[in-house]
Parts: structure tokens; C-alpha cells; sequence
């Protein structure tokens, strides 16, 4: 999947986010505005394919650890994050991976 594919996805996500938090439309003037940041996470074999049902545990700016399973695509998003910062991900399943490689 190319970036700009990713980001769409990524937007299309948020915007079902922002419409179930408010029951309202993403592009409702009603909306709310999200205060909150969010991390995206994927993972990919060396060949391409994703990374499908791995586990990870993100650890997140303050300390806290928040575990997930990616999707069918290797993406996961983890939302409503109170303090910007940087994040670490580990997965269980493949220890030998570190984060950017």
C-alpha cells in the first residue's frame, strides 16, 4: 500500500472515530474536535506481507502500556493518547523486530 493510500485510510478511520464518539458526521459543524493524539503501528515482513493477528504492547509517552492485535493489513491504531511524546512498540511474536526496521 502506498503513503497516500495509507493516510486516506488512516483519515477514514479517524473520521469513524470522531462520528461514533459524537454520533454525529466527521464533517459535522457538530463534531468534536479530537484533543488527543494517536499512534498508528504496522508491521510487514521483509517480503511485504503484513503481519496479520500479531500481538504488540505499546508503551506509551506516560509509561502506560496499552496491547493489541494488528489487523489484516498489520495495522493497528491506538487513539486518545493524553500526552504527546514519542511511543515504543514491542511484538511478543517477533522479538528479534525493532521499532523503524
Amino acid at each position: 500500500m502506498d503513503p497516500a493510500e495509507k493516510l486516506k485510510r488512516f483519515e477514514a478511520m479517524d473520521a469513524a472515530a470522531a462520528t461514533k464518539a459524537s454520533g454525529q458526521p466527521a464533517d459535522s459543524p457538530v463534531a468534536p474536535c479530537p484533543l488527543r493524539d494517536w499512534v498508528a503501528v504496522e508491521l510487514l515482513f521483509p517480503n511485504g506481507t503484513p503481519a496479520a493477528g500479531a500481538s504488540y504492547i505499546l508503551t506509551l509517552p506516560d509509561g502506560s502500556e496499552r496491547t493489541g492485535t494488528l489487523d489484516a493489513q498489520g495495522y493497528a491504531i491506538e487513539r486518545d493518547i493524553e500526552k504527546p511524546g514519542e511511543c515504543k512498540v514491542r511484538f511478543p511474536d517477533f522479538p528479534e523486530v525493532r521499532r523503524g526496521s
